[in-house]
């Protein structure tokens, strides 16, 4: 679904969090996703991937959903992983 979005807070090479909302603008269903990167060690780095759902619809919607979303943020988390190992 495509959604506007806002950035609320970037740190470059660490965090990256940004906001979107269904209808746009409003509180019905909205979410803040982020990624940070955590050092693990010298020559390692973990992603944190997450989103934090609110709004009055937000419980319909994940319940409906919510396993996709689970999903399809996997997929997008091994793809990086893989494109960063294959870069570096």
């Amino acid at each position: 679904i495509p959604l506007p979005v806002r950035f609320v807070s970037v740190e470059p090479l660490r965090h990256m969090r940004w906001y979107g909302a269904l209808p746009a603008g409003s509180h019905l269903f909205a979410g803040s996703h982020y990624f940070t990167l955590e050092s693990s060690s010298p020559t390692t780095t973990t992603l944190v991937h997450g989103e934090d759902f609110f709004g009055n619809a937000s419980q319909a919607v994940l319940s409906r959903y919510g396993e996709i979303l689970h999903q399809s943020y996997g997929q997008f988390n091994l793809a990086l992983k893989t494109r960063c190992e294959e870069t570096w």
